[in-house]
């Protein structure tokens, strides 16, 4: 018991990690937790990082970069079946909860933000160690995507205009749909196909093909950007955010492609699996294409339960699991090209 207990005083990692906890107890037990100022004030931000560097302490303290992997990749894929499953569980026994969750500056849109600001930061760590690998190219490429996260990020909180209260100009008075400042509400319609259907190629379609892209590169000899190729696993379980626009895709041509293109390829991969006999992914595969139907079929034919919530509700859980995405993409990409006896991902 000594011996343990003088070990948990002297390990570093011990240390840090009673350090952090003390820290946020201290700060939970200050934070009142309402509103959207709170929710984007500097104590909540620290609150979520110090919660953040606790969880990853937990899960990954002892395990090598390959278990580390192996244990994001699993656990990625839990919890977007997870969130898939409970948003749709939300929205069918509780319409009025799953309003709420949806109004502007609420739980779902800022979750959305800092899920993107996260992606935002880990593209910068990764251009900052491809710069300092003097590796120009990939340190370009993933600065893009630091500015390209970052701005998708500010304009889902319309750039902080309710945070710091500020009135749209007259500009975007004149222009914006719903008077914020903001330019994806300048064209709301252009503006979700474009991301949605972005979203689909980006994290279904192109891991799908992902070999394809790779030779093609490699024909080109850009084969530097097959480094930024999202992993192949990734259009199993981002194929469900689909489900949460299927009741308008008889609207929008790119959602119909997204949701319906989403069922082939899970159809083609259980097909393809149930050959291999691997019954462990045949039966994930499955559990993802069926929740991806009943997601669809059930938005679909409950017009009376979607007309009493906001509108476009069941898009806002759909742009939870892109942006949940879009932070997957950049930790795996760090992962892949910097995590100590991973094969490299260049």
């Amino acid at each position: 018991m000594e011996y343990c207990m003088k070990k948990l005083f002297t390990s570093p990692k011990s240390v840090a990690f009673i350090a952090l906890a003390a820290v946020l107890v201290v700060m939970t037990g200050l934070f009142s937790g309402a509103g959207v100022g709170d929710f984007w004030s500097l104590a909540n931000i620290v609150k979520m990082l110090l919660a953040a560097s606790l969880a990853y302490m937990l899960v990954f303290w002892n395990y090598s970069a390959t278990e580390h992997y192996g244990l994001f990749r699993r656990g990625v894929q839990i919890f977007v079946f997870l969130a898939a499953l409970g948003s749709l569980l939300v929205i069918m026994l509780s319409p009025s909860l799953a309003n709420i969750l949806v109004r502007e500056d609420n739980y779902l849109e800022n979750l959305e933000a800092v899920f993107l600001f996260a992606a935002s930061a880990v593209s910068l760590l990764v251009a900052l160690r491809f710069a300092r690998l003097k590796d120009t190219r990939r340190a370009v490429v993933a600065l893009f995507f630091f500015v390209l996260f970052f701005l998708i990020g500010m304009e889902e909180i319309s750039w902080m205009q309710r945070i710091f209260h500020d009135q749209s100009g007259a500009f975007f008075q004149a222009h914006n749909q719903q008077d914020e400042t903001n330019l994806h509400n300048m064209d709301t319609g252009l503006s979700e196909d474009a991301y949605y259907f972005g979203a689909f190629a980006f994290l279904v379609l192109v891991p799908f093909f992902r070999d394809k892209f790779a030779a093609f590169f490699k024909k080109k000899n850009w084969s530097f950007l097959t480094t930024f190729l999202p992993s192949a696993w990734f259009f199993i379980p981002f194929a469900l955010m689909a489900g949460f626009v299927a009741p308008y895709s008889y609207q929008e041509s790119t959602i119909l492609l997204g949701f319906f293109g989403s069922v082939a390829i899970l159809l083609y991969e259980i097909d393809r699996t149930a050959k291999l006999r691997a019954y462990a992914g045949l039966a994930v595969r499955m559990a993802c294409l069926l929740l991806l139907i009943a997601t669809g079929l059930w938005l679909t034919f409950h017009d009376a339960v979607l007309e009493a919530m906001r509108a476009g509700a069941p898009k806002e859980y759909m742009e939870n699991l892109i942006s949940f995405g879009m932070f997957v993409y950049a930790v795996d990409l760090y992962f892949r090209n910097f995590a100590r006896g991973l094969k490299q991902g260049r």
